[in-house]
């Protein structure tokens, strides 16, 4: 009871600030704007205003009468939308799956702030490097990734590989639980050993997100791709023992948030297990 009524606070107070939003910007904003600003930077302010609060709270509303029908076979945005398909597993500890990722050149992500998020559109700007540019959250088991890693492509973070991953364990509902079961149907690591899902995909340059208007980075559809890639690293390194292959669903596509982008899943998953670190 006390989660339920937790979570209608937080609904309450989502749809009220968005709400108070509104009339101060209706009121107050907008008319300060037409007075005391040149259009294009009204028509400017008026974007970032919609796209990146106005738009993403109605979102939010909305989603609390609408359910988003979450399914195991791909990662969740913030808003509930279904983005990223999951394809790839490591099977090991944190610690042997950070010194693979590590060895095979591939680089933790920046925590997404305000400041990382102002140096990556920099570096994109003027074309810089940023081997460790931050990139957004997505959810699964109830949470956004437990740990993110990169492998640049262009020398800024515009292109890049990158895969975010989810210990598979359950985040305290039962919708979650069924999805930890659902994947270790496919694999059970043995004793002492996770299971790490993993959703990995390949930016290709800047795009718009269809919901709210915002940037972000456009995605290569070929998900299956971009799997292979991570695979073929880590092989390299000598931490593999094997990898194994669960055929999960037929082959699909889905809808990524980036406008006129559709990811290609072949409906495979391929889990790399990881030796065992020397005691």
């Amino acid at each position: 009871m006390r989660a339920f009524l937790w979570l209608w606070a937080k609904r309450i107070l989502v749809f009220g600030v968005g709400l108070g939003l509104s009339v101060f910007i209706d009121m107050q904003l907008y008319p300060f704007i037409h007075r005391h600003t040149p259009l294009w930077l009204a028509i400017f302010l008026t974007y970032l205003v919609s796209a990146y609060v106005l738009l993403p709270l109605a979102i939010r509303v909305i989603q609390v009468a609408i359910k988003p029908d979450h399914i195991p076979h791909h990662t969740m945005t913030p808003d509930g939308f279904a983005n990223d398909p999951v394809n790839v597993g490591v099977v090991g500890t944190q610690a042997e799956l950070e010194a693979a990722l590590g060895q095979a050149g591939w680089v933790p992500a920046d925590r997404r702030t305000l400041l990382s998020v102002l140096r990556m559109a920099y570096a994109i700007v003027y074309d810089q490097p940023y081997p460790t540019a931050p990139f957004s959250n997505l959810y699964l088991f109830g949470r956004k990734q437990d740990l993110g890693y990169q492998y640049g492509l262009a020398g800024n973070p515009s292109k890049r590989h990158h895969v975010r991953l989810w210990e598979c364990r359950a985040a305290g509902s039962t919708a979650h639980e069924e999805h930890v079961r659902y994947w270790r149907r496919h694999y059970t690591p043995s004793e002492g050993r996770k299971l790490w899902m993993g959703a990995i995909t390949t930016d290709t340059g800047v795009g718009i997100i269809r919901y709210h208007g915002q940037t972000t980075h456009t995605i290569d559809p070929d998900t299956n791709k971009a799997r292979d890639v991570l695979i073929h690293d880590l092989e390299q390194t000598g931490r593999v023992a094997r990898v194994a292959q669960a055929k999960t669903r037929e082959p699909y596509e889905l809808k990524n948030r980036v406008l006129g982008v559709t990811m290609i899943a072949d409906g495979s998953l391929k889990i790399c297990e990881l030796k065992p670190a020397e005691s």
